[in-house]
């Protein structure tokens, strides 16, 4: 997954996260907080 856009809903304890990859896919994930912490650093960089 590369995105082009990442765009995150927060909250306290859920956040949405969403991604828009260069072919125009959507990709859609709901995290907890230490999720969000775990999954950043995964994310190829443009």
């Amino acid at each position: 997954m590369k995105p082009s856009i990442i765009g995150l809903d927060i909250a306290k304890h859920v956040f949405h996260l969403y991604t828009i990859q260069a072919d125009g896919k959507i990709f859609k994930k709901m995290l907890r907080r230490k999720q969000v912490l775990e999954f950043f650093p995964i994310i190829p960089r443009v």
